[in-house]
């Protein structure tokens, strides 16, 4: 039997010129279980990260699909009016009275005193500047001190994730 496993070794592997080629070691039975265990882990850990990235694909498409009917328009957006009160005045321009729920009066940035705007930053969102929009590492923080405590702690929310849920 091993005389005819080297015959059929000859004509399939050496090449017509008679040299020939490098010998292999055979592996030992317990060199391929241990390759073939190595390979099967490597398939299912494959198989794995594909199951989990289709996951999150069909999940964001899941809360993309779910949120678009809800959202409004960009023009909707960008034309705000905000609810400024009934002001009455004298016939000489003096003001009597205003009436309504929200006392608005609206400003540009420039009418807005520095020191005010940094004032907000400070307590609302020092890091404003530095991300754009959401602040990973304050969400990461107010998680970290949730998971800890289970209390509600520093707040992870930025003014824009405020103003947008406003």
């Amino acid at each position: 039997m091993a005389e005819r496993q080297r015959i059929l070794y000859r004509l399939t592997v050496e090449p017509e010129s008679g040299a020939r080629p490098a010998a292999r070691r055979p592996r030992g039975r317990a060199e391929h279980q241990v390759m073939s265990r190595f390979a099967g882990v490597f398939r299912v850990l494959g198989i794995l990260v594909l199951l989990a990235v289709l996951a999150a694909a069909f999940g964001a498409g899941g809360v993309y699909w779910h949120l678009t009917p809800k959202l409004p328009s960009a023009e909707a957006l960008r034309d705000v009016r905000l609810q400024i009160p009934l002001r009455v005045y004298t016939r000489d321009r003096k003001l009597v009275a205003e009436f309504g729920e929200k006392r608005r009066t609206p400003l540009r940035l420039d009418q807005v005193p520095e020191r005010l705007i940094q004032a907000f930053l400070a307590g609302e969102d020092d890091r404003f500047f530095e991300h754009p929009g959401v602040d990973w590492q304050g969400l990461t923080r107010a998680t970290l001190h949730l998971i800890r405590t289970g209390e509600k702690g520093p707040g992870g929310s930025t003014i824009t994730m405020q103003v947008a849920r406003n």
